[in-house]
C-alpha cells in the first residue's frame, strides 16, 4: 500500500511540475485548432487570457503590471511569452503597455485572415528565436495589418534558431 501511495504522489508531482512555468512566464502551446496557455502564478493577476482554448490566442497585459523598471535596460521583471507547437488557423495577439520578451521555440503559426503574431504594445519587444529550433509564421490577405509579424513597438530580434516568414 505504501508503494502505491508513493507512486501516486510521484505521478501527481510529475504532472504538476510539467504544467508549471517559471516566474514571469506565459507558455502558449498551439495544437491544431486549440492552444493551451499557462500563466505563472506570480503574474496571473497581470495577464488575462481571452482566447478560451482557441488557436487564436489573445492576451492582455494589465497596465498595472509594474515589474519592469522603465529606466533600466534589462530583462529582469519582464513577462516572457514562450510560443511552441503548430496551427494552420491561429494567431498570437498581445496587448500591453510594458516591455516584454517573446520566445519562439519551434512554433508554426498560419493565420489565414491576418498576422500570425500581432503585438499591440508600443514598447520594446525582444524576440528570441531559440537555438536548434525552426519557427514559421504565415499571414493571410486582406488584414488590417500586412505581414506575418506585426508589432506596434520596437522589435529587437536575437537567437540562433531559424525563423521563416511568408
Amino acid at each position: 500500500m505504501r508503494k502505491l501511495f508513493v507512486s501516486i504522489i510521484a505521478c501527481i508531482a510529475g504532472t504538476l511540475s510539467m504544467s508549471a512555468v517559471e516566474d514571469n512566464t506565459v507558455e502558449i502551446v498551439f495544437n491544431g485548432n486549440t492552444a493551451s496557455v499557462t500563466i505563472a502564478n506570480n503574474i496571473s493577476s497581470f495577464v488575462t487570457n481571452l482566447s478560451n482554448g482557441s488557436s487564436h490566442v489573445k492576451l492582455v497585459q494589465s497596465e498595472s503590471f509594474n515589474g519592469v523598471d522603465a529606466n533600466a535596460d534589462n530583462e529582469d521583471g519582464e513577462i516572457i511569452y514562450v510560443l511552441s507547437g503548430n496551427t494552420s488557423d491561429g494567431e498570437f495577439f498581445l496587448e500591453g503597455a510594458f516591455k516584454c520578451s517573446l520566445e519562439l521555440a519551434g512554433v508554426s503559426i498560419t493565420n489565414p485572415s491576418g498576422p500570425a503574431i500581432n503585438i499591440q504594445n508600443g514598447k520594446r519587444i525582444s524576440v528570441s528565436v531559440k537555438k536548434g529550433t525552426t519557427s514559421n509564421l504565415t499571414d493571410g490577405a486582406n488584414a488590417d495589418h500586412n505581414g506575418a509579424f506585426h508589432s506596434k513597438g520596437h522589435t529587437k530580434f536575437k537567437g540562433k534558431g531559424t525563423l521563416n516568414i511568408a
